[in-house]
């Protein structure tokens, strides 16, 4: 998230965290980490979610 801090609301909108253990509070809904990741303007991908290119 440090990386992408900088850039603007739409291209943080843009970024998808993948490749998490299934210990991650990331993966649970509603935690205070994934409420913090997606308050700084972040999300996490989902399963079998695309992409049109």
């Amino acid at each position: 998230m440090k990386r992408f801090e900088g850039l603007p609301a739409a291209e943080k909108n843009k970024i998808r965290f993948i490749h998490f253990n299934h210990t991650n509070p990331l993966l649970k809904p509603g935690s205070g980490a994934l409420q913090l990741l997606q308050a700084k303007g972040f999300q996490i991908a989902t399963l079998k979610q695309t992409f049109p290119l």
